[in-house]
C-alpha cells in the first residue's frame, strides 16, 4: 500500500470562476491545488471564455448595435451573409479570397457590381474581415478571407494567429470599450 502524503482529505465544491488553494499555516506558503490539465492544443486559445458557449454565436449585441449605426442596410446585409458563411473554429469565409472577381462577389452577396468595391472597402477598413494570405499546407484558412471573431465566432477554441490578426482593428477596440 502506498504511503499517503497528506493528513486530511476534503471534497471542495467550486464555482467555474474559483480555484482551490493550499495554505501552509507554518510557513504561510500558498499554492494552487493542481487540477486537470488543459485540453487546449498548443497554438489555440479559448475564445472569450466568459461568454456562454454556442456552436455559432454573435459575440455581443452591443457591437452589432454599434455597427448598425455606422453601416447602411445593404452593408449590414452583406455582414449578416458573412456571419452565415464562416467555418468552424477558423472563421474562414471560404471560398472568398482576393482572387474572387467583383462579378463573383456581387453574385454571392446579391448586390450591384458597382457597390462591391465601396462596401467591401468600408468593411475591410473597419476590420470586419481580413485577408490572411500565407502559404502553409497544414492550415486551411490561410488563403481565404476571415471574419473578425469580435463580431461573430463559430466554435470555442480559436487559433492564436487568428485572434492576433484582429488586435488593434476598429472592431476590436470598440468591443474592448463596450465590454
Amino acid at each position: 500500500m502506498a504511503k499517503k502524503r497528506f493528513d486530511y482529505e476534503k471534497l471542495v465544491q467550486l464555482k467555474h470562476n474559483e480555484i482551490a488553494a493550499i495554505i501552509d499555516v507554518e510557513t504561510g506558503d500558498l499554492r494552487e491545488v493542481s487540477h486537470r490539465k488543459t485540453t487546449i492544443p498548443e497554438g489555440k486559445e479559448l475564445w472569450l471564455p466568459n461568454l456562454a458557449f454556442a456552436k455559432h454565436f454573435v459575440i455581443g449585441n452591443k457591437i452589432i448595435d454599434w455597427l448598425e449605426t455606422i453601416l447602411t442596410d445593404q452593408e449590414m446585409k452583406v455582414l449578416w451573409k458573412m456571419t452565415r458563411m464562416i467555418k468552424f473554429e477558423t472563421n474562414s469565409l471560404e471560398p472568398l479570397n482576393n482572387d474572387f472577381s467583383i462579378n463573383q462577389i456581387a453574385k454571392e452577396f446579391n448586390i450591384s457590381r458597382n457597390r462591391v468595391s465601396p462596401i467591401f472597402k468600408k468593411l475591410y477598413d473597419l476590420g470586419v474581415y481580413a485577408n490572411f494570405d500565407v502559404k502553409r499546407v497544414d492550415v486551411p484558412y490561410t488563403k481565404y478571407w476571415i471574419l473578425n471573431p469580435y463580431i461573430c465566432f463559430s466554435g470555442r477554441r480559436i487559433d492564436t494567429d487568428i485572434a492576433k490578426l484582429f488586435k488593434g482593428t476598429v472592431i476590436q477596440m470598440k468591443f474592448k470599450s463596450l465590454s
